[in-house]
């Protein structure tokens, strides 16, 4: 039975960890691996009267069981349909999911439709778009849903808990219901005013710590940043306008690639090479946008704001003073970028600038790298 809200995040988190390790593997695997325990394909079938002994992975345009698996069915498809039995848990991704048959244990799902006609043992966790207990459906705990509509005409022997767009009940319920349905309206919320004050302060804070961060483990690229910055604004902005472009083509020709490499191995018969390429790929440009949102939403303020402090104050002999400085340019720069109208070109302004100046930074450094060692000084005359 459901006995926290922990074990719903637990859940949540064991089915998309799950699928996500599958999706990862099996875009590897072709046909059956493992003695037939990971399975991918067009369409794959546990026929009748066939048992799956332990468990099962698959991956495939159709999965249909009709057979038996004597164990966990972990499954991505876009129609699944469990008409036999599952002794163990089922956790499927779907356009359609259908569970006719029987699931002994828990079953999470994530899809378009999902459909329970038959049995669920334990628990049902769903995420999706529709979900139905049919009539002739039953779970015998806990249903934990968040799906834009939810019908249970069957038998939940357990409680209901979670959202939906609309929410409709013809069947029993053992347990408690606590169904948010719709927009959630909170009353006292509405009725509080905004707090751009409040807003700015969260910001200012994020921004020094991330600031913090980076000169504690990169404090020579942050001070020449810095220091190009104050030097050279004209140069970090049209730096800062080159290296968005260069982000975004970047993306575009990795995305190009990845096509290209995956239609050329696969027609070469090298599918799991296009495989790894693709997933590869993928994880790349997830990186280089997380290091780009970073970069511009807050090092770019912190960046901006020690470069403002360096033109009061540069001696900074120790590191709190530089952390000192720190704060009070960021705070400069976080009340310029919160001004109305204003402050959105502002923000603008200040993440090329921030940009440009790391660009520079990195260019600078690169540079004195490549240069010659300068040659050994002469010995002395003693």
């Amino acid at each position: 039975m459901l006995t926290s809200r922990h074990r719903t995040g637990r859940g949540s988190l064991l089915a998309a960890l799950l699928l996500v390790a599958l999706s990862a593997t099996v875009v590897l695997a072709q046909d059956e691996r493992l003695d037939g325990k990971l399975r991918s394909g067009e369409t794959i079938t546990i026929a009748s009267g066939e048992t799956v002994a332990g468990d099962l992975y698959v991956v495939g345009g159709t999965v249909v069981v009709d057979g038996t698996v004597d164990g966990d069915l972990v499954a991505a498809g876009g129609d699944i349909r469990v008409n036999g039995t599952v002794a163990g848990d089922l956790v499927a991704a779907g356009g359609t999911v259908t569970i006719a048959g029987a699931v002994e244990g828990d079953a999470r799902i994530v899809g378009g439709q999902l459909t329970v006609s038959g049995e669920v043992g334990e628990d049902l966790l769903v995420a999706g778009g529709q979900a139905t207990i049919s009539a002739s459906g039953s779970v015998g705990e806990d249903v934990i849903a968040s799906a834009g509509q939810l019908t249970i005409a069957g038998t939940v022997a357990g409680s209901v808990e979670g959202g939906a767009g609309t929410y409709e009940r013809s069947g029993s319920v053992g347990g408690s219901e606590n169904v948010v349905v719709g927009e959630p309206h909170d009353d006292a919320a509405a009725d509080r005013p905004e707090s751009p004050i409040l807003d700015a302060l969260r910001h200012w804070v994020v921004v020094v710590i991330i600031g913090a961060l980076g000169l504690w483990l990169a404090p020579r690229v942050i001070r020449t940043s810095a220091e190009l910055i104050r030097r050279r604004p004209l140069a970090s902005v049209g730096t800062g306008l080159l290296a968005a472009l260069s982000w975004l083509l970047g993306t575009i020709g990795v995305v190009v690639v990845i096509i290209l490499a995956a239609i050329l191995f696969g027609l070469i018969s090298f599918g799991e090479l296009a495989g790894l390429i693709f997933f590869a790929g993928f994880v790349l440009i997830l990186l280089a946008a997380f290091a780009f949102f970073l970069i511009v939403t807050y090092l770019a303020d912190a960046l901006v704001g020690l470069a403002l402090a360096g033109l009061l104050r540069r001696d900074s002999h120790s590191r709190w003073m530089e952390l000192g400085l720190l704060a009070a340019g960021a705070a400069v720069v976080v009340v310029m970028t919160s001004l109305p109208v204003a402050g959105g070109w502002i923000k603008l302004l200040v993440a090329l600038v921030g940009l440009g100046g790391l660009a520079l930074a990195a260019w600078t450094g690169w540079r004195l790298r490549r240069l010659p060692p300068p040659p050994d000084a002469p010995p002395t005359a003693i």
